[in-house]
């Protein structure tokens, strides 16, 4: 499988520093350090969507959708996102398990939610399914709250909504 980083400036993704929020050292040891560096004007090179496990995207993007390609997506940390409003791209990463987004106006995490509850209903039905089990969101939308995934139960291990923990 493979972890690629997207930027504007070339760079190795190997010597970059990566910002984890999670208190979690399990959480933080997943984590799969990009192998490979994708320029922005270059993301059609990506090949084989299916064959992504983990991306970084270090600057804004004009069009997220492609995302929802990687099927086996597993781990996706967005560092900037100030021009995607909607995500519904997301609904189809069945497999993702570690979602971090900021420098974002997003301001409704529905499409978010949408996915946990699709994960939430295989996981009753015993179908397998990796569980959701960080979420971090950063917006400069700070109406924003967390306490939806929270009381719902849909994320396994930690929820970080705009510098507030709720779990």
């Amino acid at each position: 499988m493979r972890s690629i980083l997207i930027d504007s400036y070339e760079t190795d993704p190997k010597t970059c520093h990566y910002a984890l929020p999670w208190k979690s050292d399990r959480i933080c040891a997943e984590f799969h350090r990009p192998e490979e560096f994708i320029h922005v004007d270059e993301i059609g090179n990506i090949g084989n969507f299916e064959d992504v496990e983990t991306l970084v995207i270090g600057c804004d993007l004009d069009d997220y959708e492609f995302i929802g390609n990687m099927k086996n997506l597993r781990q996706l940390y967005m560092y900037r996102a100030r021009n995607l409003n909607r995500m519904k791209f997301v609904q189809r990463l069945l497999h993702l398990s570690q979602f971090y987004i900021a420098e974002t106006w997003l301001g409704n995490p529905q499409d978010l939610m949408a996915l946990a509850f699709k994960k939430k209903e295989k996981t009753e039905k015993n179908e397998p399914v990796e569980k959701l089990e960080a979420v971090c969101i950063q917006s400069h939308v700070k109406t924003l709250d967390g306490m939806i995934f929270a009381a719902e139960g849909l994320i396994e291990g930690e929820i970080i909504v705009n510098h507030r923990r709720y779990r």
